[in-house]
């Protein structure tokens, strides 16, 4: 069956067994047999990057479960904007009744949904960098919370490493300043201690700075809630000082990454100079090579945190679909929180 469709853009490729056909987007052939969901993403825009990745994920999730149930997904794009996003899902919505949406993304683009939709009778799934906020049962945050990250670094470090004094070194932005309040608050309930914080310019060029005030001090560990790349370069400044020594540096969930490993690999060794990140990506783990063999097979090339994120939570909806399973209530779906290393050359979880 052939449809005309003049805004609602689906993004199609062969894939055998799966309900996305490649065809113009204004001249579709949907099979008729399979279940749909629905998906609104940057297609266009300054976000298409993210688009794309977001879609890289969806379609590796259709293909894994593809050999147990066939579904249709429209991908409506969201042209880069919150107004977009609102038109994207009103069109959606009018077009089809999906078993969920994926998306909008960027999640801050939800609001516009919520404040345009007193009834949202599908999942919403979004991919916050922090609680999305919102108390609809049908909208779910699939993140790894900021407090659950900074939790997992002190525990494991006050019990498991049993340091005392820190220092928290953080990129002088809102996200900066989140992570460092959080980690300090939760330190000093929990008996560690904080000798020094100091936030530094986005663009690094006050770090020498903050680095003599730090020679000062007798420290276990600094936090440095940054960036893979800027958080390599801020290492990698610290330990040429030969005033400061025996320092364990603890970071997010964005260490947990081939820029991050691959910048600072040869300089962390696991003894002199430690390295300690928490994500929930574990890539020793067989999800996560199931994963990365599938999406290379699929694009030829490597997958992000990323994609894998928008895998799982795309994953989780089909299985509940095919198990017949309800979706849970809870508003945020939130994976298993590690702890890892780097050490002789790789990546090595601890706990």
């Amino acid at each position: 069956m052939k449809i005309k469709i003049i805004f609602f853009l689906i993004i199609l490729v062969s894939f055998p067994y799966t309900g996305i056909t490649e065809t113009n987007e204004n001249n579709l052939q949907l099979r008729k047999n399979y279940k749909s969901f629905g998906s609104i993403l940057p297609i266009t825009g300054k976000y298409s990057q993210l688009g794309k990745r977001s879609l890289r994920g969806i379609r590796t999730a259709i293909q894994r479960t593809a050999q147990f149930g066939q579904y249709n997904v429209f991908v409506k794009d969201s042209k880069s904007t919150t107004e977009g996003a609102s038109a994207a899902y009103k069109q959606l919505t009018s077009e089809i009744s999906p078993l969920f949406v994926i998306g909008p993304v960027p999640s801050n683009h939800l609001k516009f949904i919520e404040e345009a939709n007193s009834v949202i009778n599908q999942p919403i799934v979004i991919f916050p960098v922090f609680d999305a906020n919102t108390h609809h049962e049908n909208i779910k945050s699939f993140y790894l919370p900021v407090d659950k990250q900074v939790r997992t670094l002190v525990d494991f470090s006050l019990r498991d490493l049993n340091l005392k004094r820190f220092a928290v070194l953080y990129p002088d932005t809102g996200v900066g300043k989140i992570y460092s309040k959080q980690f300090s608050n939760y330190l000093n309930i929990n008996g560690g201690k904080i000798v020094y914080s100091g936030g530094y310019n986005p663009d690094l060029s006050d770090l020498d700075t903050h680095i003599k005030w730090i020679e000062s001090y007798k420290l276990d560990a600094i936090f440095i809630p940054d960036s893979a790349k800027n958080s390599t370069f801020v290492i990698k400044n610290i330990i040429s000082d030969d005033d400061i020594t025996n320092i364990i540096f603890l970071g997010p969930n964005t260490w947990n990454s081939e820029i991050f490993f691959n910048l600072s690999k040869n300089d962390f060794d696991g003894i002199v100079h430690k390295i300690i990140f928490t994500d929930f990506i574990d890539k020793d783990s067989e999800d996560w090579i199931s994963f990365r063999t599938l999406y290379k097979t699929l694009f030829n090339e490597e997958p992000g945190s990323y994609e894998y994120q928008v895998y799982l939570a795309t994953i989780y909806f089909l299985e509940n679909d095919l198990q017949r399973q309800i979706v849970s209530s809870n508003n945020s779906m939130t994976p298993e929180s590690h702890i890892f290393t780097i050490n002789e050359g790789r990546i090595v979880r601890l706990k």
